[in-house]
């Protein structure tokens, strides 16, 4: 289903893709590294790092919502990219965090 996704379409949204992806981002983000804080866990900027991506069952939302009509298939779209741009953030921020020493 990943093929599905035309980034030539999904750019065209334009601003409110680009507030989705913050938002998934900084979402994903914020609730492992508050969930980590509370659970005093030693490093909470790397478990929030870990969660950040989204992964295929978005898509599979997606797509289910997609083929009954119930949302615009530029939603597909924006699901596509979020598991792409949640990926790639974990691996780069989840890298940086990994190598800061412990407190």
């Amino acid at each position: 289903m990943g093929t599905l996704v035309n980034a030539s379409s999904a750019l065209a949204l334009g601003l409110p893709l680009v507030i989705v992806m913050v938002g998934a981002v900084l979402g994903k983000f914020a609730g492992g590294f508050l969930g980590a804080k509370f659970a005093k866990i030693e490093r909470p900027l790397l478990v929030g790092s870990i969660l950040i991506p989204r992964g295929e069952f978005s898509l599979v939302l997606a797509k289910a919502g997609v083929d009954s009509g119930l949302v615009p298939p530029q939603l597909y779209q924006v699901a596509g990219f979020a598991v792409l741009i949640t990926t790639l953030t974990s691996s780069i921020v989840g890298k940086r965090f990994a190598q800061e020493p412990r407190s």
